[in-house]
């Protein structure tokens, strides 16, 4: 049973990093940090 289980959650990783480089090879904005809240929300519309 922990074989299965750390075979399924090796699988879930896996579908993880495919999300993120999918959604980083569309080129999202980059939020800079700091206290900005328009700059926040507009990152937020833009994602």
């Amino acid at each position: 049973r922990t074989a299965d289980r750390a075979a399924q959650e090796a699988r879930r990783g896996g579908e993880d990093e495919l999300r993120l480089e999918r959604f980083m090879n569309n080129k999202p904005p980059i939020f800079k940090g700091g206290y900005d809240p328009d700059g926040a929300q507009t990152w937020l519309e833009g994602i």
